[in-house]
């Protein structure tokens, strides 16, 4: 857009005469606005960057102290910043955040998680098992349970309104056999399994 061409078209006579058609007496140039390029924000002078070079000079005294076993500038300005001038004079040092879980609180519940994984291993829970231990538990379990029912049948206990099991093979460990169940032989396997788990239970409140 041409801004002159505009203007001529409105009535403008041209350079060096103001807007106005009949006064001669207004403004002829345009106002000149200062315009802020740079970063260094509200309020400040141009010309501090340049004569406040406190890095610098912290960084010269730190070359000159080395090997002489004094401390530099920059450690000051490191352990309590700059008092006045630079950057850091601007800064308020504000309180600290602090979390919303106190440390007591979070060792009160890792102690509590560890003390009960120690219980479940104490009492042969399944923490720490593994694969093997499984089988094998299912193995003695299944023994157990076959040394009842040919107890039983051995005191006559297996009639012939019994109805036999599904057969069950057990292979790995070391175990190989197959065993039928009868319903009577099922209850006294229960039974032992239960005053075992009592007396079990028992050991452990005497301890």
């Amino acid at each position: 857009m041409n801004a002159e061409a505009y203007l001529r078209k409105h009535g403008w006579a041209g350079t060096g005469t103001s807007l106005h058609p009949h006064k001669s007496s207004s403004l002829k140039k345009p106002l000149l606005v200062s315009k802020k390029v740079d970063v260094l924000g509200l309020g400040l002078n141009r010309n501090d960057n340049l004569s406040d070079q406190w890095w610098l000079r912290a960084f010269d005294s730190s070359l000159r102290a080395l090997g002489t076993g004094q401390k530099g500038m920059l450690h000051d300005v490191q352990k309590m910043g700059v008092q006045r001038g630079g950057l850091y004079g601007r800064f308020v040092r504000g309180e600290g955040l602090r979390g919303t879980i106190a440390e007591n609180e979070g060792r009160e519940k890792t102690r509590k998680n560890t003390e009960g994984k120690s219980k479940r291993q104490k009492l042969g829970g399944e923490a720490g098992q593994t694969e093997g231990d499984k089988k094998e538990a299912r193995i003695a379990k299944l023994a157990q349970r076959i040394l009842v029912h040919s107890r039983a049948v051995a005191a006559g206990g297996e009639t012939d309104d019994d109805k036999a099991l599904p057969t069950v093979r057990v292979n790995g460990a070391g175990a190989d056999f197959t065993t039928t169940e009868t319903k009577q032989a099922r209850r006294l396997a229960r039974a032992e399994i239960r005053s075992q788990r009592k007396e079990r239970r028992r050991r452990r409140e005497e301890k």
